[in-house]
């Protein structure tokens, strides 16, 4: 899903950017480095391309099973974590504007997706439940025609 832009701050790129530069271009809960080339195991650990190609089938067997991973690139992305102000009050992961060092971090594809899973799974159930009001409007109105 695109960014809103209208969401963060007008300085976004260049705060991201720090983020990104002050974990050494890395993401900094699973290590893995930014622009990488490889593939995640069933274990979820990362292997760099030519570490995969260099296993023999064996190996890659243990970790992949029958197909050759696909391989993808990663990206580092900053996240917002919602962490407690100083003085006690509470953090907000969805205040975009909230920009302070302590509530960003860098981090992969992966690792984002997971921090935020059951808002994606909120949503997607949200989504499925709208569309199928609408199909459930849409038969009524053709039985109205019939």
């Amino acid at each position: 899903m695109p960014m809103d832009m209208s969401r963060y701050p007008p300085d976004w790129k260049t705060i991201s950017l720090a983020i990104r530069e002050r974990a050494n271009w890395v993401c900094e809960w699973c290590g893995v480095k930014n622009k990488a080339i490889g593939a995640r195991d069933r274990d979820g650990r990362w292997h760099d391309e030519d570490d995969i190609h260099s296993m023999n089938s064996g190996a890659g067997f243990d970790a992949f099973g029958d197909e050759f991973p696909t391989m993808i690139r990663i990206v580092l992305t900053v996240a917002h974590l919602g962490t407690v102000y100083p003085d006690g009050t509470p953090g907000d992961k969805h205040d975009k504007m909230d920009c302070r060092p302590e509530n960003l971090t860098a981090l992969c594809q992966r690792c984002h997706l997971n921090y935020d899973r059951d808002e994606h799974a909120h949503n997607a159930r949200q989504t499925r439940l709208r569309k199928k009001a609408r199909a459930v409007a849409r038969a009524g109105q053709a039985e109205l025609l019939v």
